[in-house]
């Protein structure tokens, strides 16, 4: 079978496997599977910018890429030790190559810079006060981005020099922080 990204799907697994999915003629097929997981996978996808990579974050606090051009696909990298709890989200850059962004149970957005994976990555990270379940890139404003928290609303983070700062802060009574801090001191 040949392998065609804009056709194709990465699809996680409670088993903690992933399958490649494509479409052809003939319907739907799996172009890969296997398992490096023992827990739930949370999240996976292509690199945007380099489409043969994809990445995974599981109930096992490991995050990781993987070359699917090889079968069965190679571990490029992997990191166990940052999250301390699950990854639930992970979002690449779509103007910056280097960068992916992983959010996690731990409550942290983390950014992490791809030319450095002899560590395998470097990181920095910002604490938004509920795990970090979603993340979007805003569509037109580079290193501006919307990360939804389980526990605490909603954030806008902006990154800038691969450093995450929050800009503002939705909580769960649709009231931004920022706001009242001026409504406070006004």
């Amino acid at each position: 079978m040949i392998y065609h990204v804009a056709t194709s799907i990465s699809v996680g697994h409670s088993d903690g496997s992933v399958s490649i999915i494509t479409t052809a003629e003939s319907g739907i097929e799996k172009f890969q599977e296997w398992k490096e997981h023992d827990f739930e996978l949370w999240t996976t996808c292509f690199d945007i910018h380099q489409p043969q990579l994809v990445y995974k974050g599981s109930d096992d606090c490991k995050f990781s890429c993987w070359d699917i051009r090889d079968s069965p696909s190679e571990r490029v990298f992997q990191n166990p030790k940052v999250h301390k709890m699950g990854v639930c989200f992970i979002a690449k850059s779509p103007t910056d190559p280097n960068t992916i962004l992983t959010g996690s149970f731990d409550e942290y957005l983390r950014v992490w810079d791809l030319r450095s994976i002899s560590r395998p990555v470097n990181e920095a990270s910002v604490c938004l006060g509920g795990g970090v379940w979603r993340i979007k890139h805003h569509p037109f404003v580079s290193g501006l981005v919307l990360a939804t928290c389980m526990h605490n609303g909603l954030a806008i983070v902006e990154i800038r020099d691969e450093k995450p700062e929050v800009f503002e802060v939705y909580d769960h009574h649709h009231r931004c922080q920022r706001c009242e801090r001026s409504m406070s001191k006004g």
